[in-house]
């Protein structure tokens, strides 16, 4: 069992087992989110910037049944996604441009961008991939708990 309050100390008293769990995980999904994305990772962090913009329940029906979700977006326009990004913004653009003619995000009625259920079933490969990157982890988190517990 993990602690209520996971703090720095003790991931770090932790770090031998979580850091190499963390690496394998995470480069098997970044993997897949490279393919998915043609090698453009830009364009992932302009798709993750905006999706982490919405506001709202039903993630988990959204990415794994494909069901709308309500929501509400925050705010959204190219000079803040390059903000969060640090990728210029004409790139945003360009970026935002081909994930909308993908299908993968649209502007609300207030005008912010947010993804779409297009987006959830096109990168269904690449959400199994984050579950099996966050089980990974937490497993490795549960594990070093087990050998060291506080």
């Amino acid at each position: 069992m993990l602690p209520r309050s996971m703090t720095r100390a003790w991931i770090e008293e932790r770090l031998d087992v979580i850091h190499p769990a963390h690496v394998a995980g995470f480069v098997t999904l970044m993997t897949e989110l490279r393919r998915h994305f043609d090698g453009d990772l830009e364009a992932l962090l302009v798709l993750a910037c905006i999706s982490a913009r919405v506001k709202g329940e039903g993630w988990q029906a959204s990415l794994l049944h494909g069901e709308q979700q309500q929501t509400r977006n925050t705010p959204t326009n190219a000079l803040s996604i390059s903000h969060c990004t640090g990728i210029p913004r004409e790139s945003v653009r360009r970026r935002i441009r081909a994930l909308e003619e993908k299908g993968w995000i649209e502007r609300d009625s207030d005008g912010n961008w947010g993804p779409t259920l297009v987006a959830a079933k096109d990168l269904r490969p690449a959400t199994e991939a984050t579950i099996i990157y966050l089980k990974t982890i937490l497993g490795a988190a549960v594990e070093a708990q087990r050998n060291r517990p506080d």
